[in-house]
């Protein structure tokens, strides 16, 4: 038989021990731990994992619930019965240093089960768990679990909220786990800057070219004098915010060669003359301060407070300088920022994008609402001040999301794309394009990918994860026939319009999941003449199925770029067992000042 501790609502013991059937009618309060278990995603937030409880143990069945929940037995403590649930119900067998503690919560509940009073006064201990987790390999207790499921974050509150999720989760504990998750990011950003801060003080000796060289890194103008930004502490999107330029260089190149240390050697990373105002994409969230006046800038890191900003180190000054015209035009059109818990106000991101090449701007308004009153008015106010301006377009996201942009927009002005030139190619961009933010690095960076293809001219190669089209259309003078991939169907389309503006006619484009495109392929030995492969996947980066894909089509050659090396290394090393050597290695910096490095692999199948 089961015994609890009974316990004070602060989670101390009181002395006193009973048996579990007991407690829960007499109402004691005894001690639990709840576990949640959460992952970052791809479109910036985080996803906790639902779990659906049993159909006639659970108090609540067929309902779903955010954590893994243990009852303390008398005499444990919370982690260990935070460990043992884990285990006894999901088979996830976590380390005393995987859980992160969170806090105590106290919960009362009066219910029913198998037809008896069910009392639940309990302090619970609550961990969140963030490890890589892999849902169909867990071994679940089906008495307690029937099976589990991702959701994102908001999308569950959302639900709950609407009626449209059957579940047991009190939404306080839902919220509680939201700001427990910003809390977490928020920290582990500070920690990130200040490992960089410490790094340099370490490592601060009185370099010179020489020395660079000596070291491999490229002969840049390292010894320009840092500039300083006055909100970088509050923003916390500049982990290397004061570190000298040829030191930010040096951690990127001893990060990537420690990731592929055995593997290959790693040539010097490629930097920026110029580190500053690289992006040419910026984006400004809308507000307001206490004293109700507009401003602009981005969310503090790990939190939604949003931090003012008038200008920054890393974007388009010319886009810093709209952002600030907007802010008075706002104001003198009465265009209120968008609250999102009241659901008020109109106005809630400004989207900018400049062609470096062509200098063409484009200026999306992101609103609440489709009506925007005196808009004519309005796009002629701006137009005066910025006639540089090549469209404007309205973007509306009437959504409780966490996302920027909705999926309906209207032109206000202009043909609502801009063109830019990469690489000697024209490409059409839409709001809602992926095109890289830096273009100067983006260059280096796709030219590099060419030459470590090694072509010929006769290949036929696969852009796969192709977005609009770049990649495959620089590299389509160089080989005999590029096919594209993109589950975009918006992508394939501007793709389509990109390879006919450049009059590039051994381009072809296609809607389709790039793993299953190219298993079909390989089963055609017609079609199947695969000479190479470039993959450029998300941060996430690639899966089990897409790369078991490429062994089948067993292309000569693989390309594998990547802004995240250490999932590249990840799928590097899955090629590697199945038939390819990695024989070049390079990083690029593509976002100077940030942690972030962009890395190119090439492997050659073994044979060849």
């Amino acid at each position: 038989m089961e015994t609890f501790d009974i316990r004070n609502q602060d989670g101390s013991v009181t002395g006193k021990i009973k048996e579990r059937e007991l407690v829960h009618r007499d109402g004691d309060i005894h001690g639990t731990t709840h576990v949640w278990i959460t992952r970052k995603n791809k479109i910036g937030t985080f996803d906790v994992l639902l779990q659906l409880r049993s159909k006639d143990k659970d108090a609540f069945p067929d309902c779903y619930d955010i954590s893994s929940a243990g009852h303390l037995l008398s005499g444990q403590d919370y982690l260990e019965s935070a460990l043992r649930e884990l285990q006894e119900e999901l088979g996830i067998k976590a380390k005393k240093k995987d859980l992160k503690y969170i806090g105590m919560y106290y919960s009362e509940l009066t219910t029913e089960f198998h037809g008896k009073p069910f009392v639940n006064n309990e302090i619970s201990a609550v961990y969140i768990y963030d490890r890589f987790v892999d849902i169909s390999k867990l071994e679940l207790q089906v008495e307690e679990v029937q099976s589990v499921r991702w959701m994102e974050y908001t999308e569950c509150r959302n639900r709950i909220k609407a009626g449209t999720l059957n579940h047991s989760i009190i939404l306080e504990e839902l919220l509680m786990l939201g700001e427990a998750v910003k809390k977490l990011e928020q920290e582990d950003q500070l920690e990130k800057q200040k490992i960089a801060a410490m790094k340099f003080e370490l490592k601060n000796s009185k370099l010179n070219n020489d020395d660079l060289k000596n070291n491999q890194l490229e002969p840049i103008e390292f010894k320009k004098k840092i500039k300083k930004c006055s909100v970088s502490e509050a923003c916390g999107g500049c982990q290397y915010q004061g570190v000298p330029y040829y030191e930010q260089l040096r951690i990127k190149q001893t990060q990537v060669e420690q990731l592929f240390k055995g593997c290959c050697e790693v040539k010097p990373i490629i930097g920026m003359d110029n580190p500053y105002y690289y992006r040419n994409k910026v984006h400004a969230v809308v507000g307001e301060d206490k004293d109700h006046e507009i401003i602009t800038g981005t969310y503090k890191a790990g939190t939604h407070f949003l931090v003012p900003v008038e200008s920054c180190m890393l974007e388009d000054e010319k886009a810093d300088a709209i952002v600030a015209t907007l802010r008075r035009l706002f104001k003198s059109f009465k265009y209120r920022p968008y609250n999102e818990d009241k659901e008020t106000g109109l106005i809630r991101h400004i989207l900018i994008r400049r062609g470096f090449k062509t200098n063409q701007i484009m200026v999306v308004i992101v609103t609440g609402a489709r009506i925007v009153p005196s808009k004519n008015n309005f796009v002629e106010a701006l137009r005066k001040v910025h006639p540089d301006i090549t469209t404007i377009v309205q973007n509306i996201n009437d959504r409780t999301t966490s996302m920027i942009l909705g999926e309906k927009e209207n032109v206000w002005y202009g043909k609502g794309y801009i063109e830019d030139i990469l690489c000697g190619r024209t490409f059409r961009i839409s709001s809602k394009s992926f095109y890289q933010i830096n273009s100067v690095q983006t260059e280096h960076l796709y030219y590099a990918a060419i030459q470590m293809a090694q072509l010929s001219g006769k290949e036929t190669i696969i852009d796969a994860y192709c977005g609009i089209g770049t990649i495959g259309i620089v590299a389509s003078k160089y080989v005999k026939k590029v096919i594209g991939i993109e589950l975009s169907k918006e992508a394939v389309k501007d793709a389509i319009a990109n390879a006919k503006c450049n009059a590039i006619s051994n381009c072809y484009f296609h809607e389709a999941d790039a793993g299953d495109f190219m298993l079909n392929l390989a089963q055609d030995p017609k079609k199947n003449e695969i000479d190479v492969v470039i993959m450029d996947p998300p941060r996430s980066g690639s899966t089990e199925e897409f790369l078991n894909s490429v062994v089948k089509l067993n292309p000569k050659r693989v390309v594998y770029i990547s802004c995240n090396p250490e999932t590249q290394v990840r799928d590097v090393k899955v090629l590697e067992k199945k038939g390819y050597k990695v024989v070049e290695c390079r990083p690029f910096d593509m976002f100077p000042f940030t942690d972030h490095v962009e890395n190119i692999v090439a492997l050659h199948r073994k044979d060849k």
